[in-house]
């Protein structure tokens, strides 16, 4: 089940995501591409989290916005979560397609 605020992520990715994509077009392309995500959580005051539902949110919201086409294409996951920065509560999304999976290169 998708809480609120998850909801509320997706469309937020989708918003920054701006129609952005690294996802391959063809069907061949997409059975070879691999991702890499890098994603740095910022928690706010009081905030807390676990990193498994960061990553589901982070990863469905990309596939929801067509940024990647499938999650289950991710091979490289990191994700830093800091309370470094309460009063600046934000996430950082990097995804990229791996070098040499495809002949054409993307990164957003």
């Amino acid at each position: 089940m998708v809480t609120p605020e998850g909801k509320a992520f997706k469309e937020a990715v989708a918003i920054f995501a701006r129609g952005a994509s690294i996802a391959p077009s063809t069907a061949a392309e997409q059975r070879e591409v691999r991702y890499a995500l890098y994603v740095r959580v910022f928690l706010g005051k009081g905030q807390r989290g676990d990193g498994d539902n960061f990553w589901k949110c982070v990863a469905d919201g990309l596939t929801e916005a067509g940024v990647i086409h499938s999650d289950a294409r991710v091979k490289r996951w990191r994700l830093d979560v800091e309370d470094t920065d309460r009063e600046n509560p934000r996430t950082e999304i990097a995804a990229k397609v791996i070098p040499g999976t495809l002949t054409r290169r993307k990164n957003l």
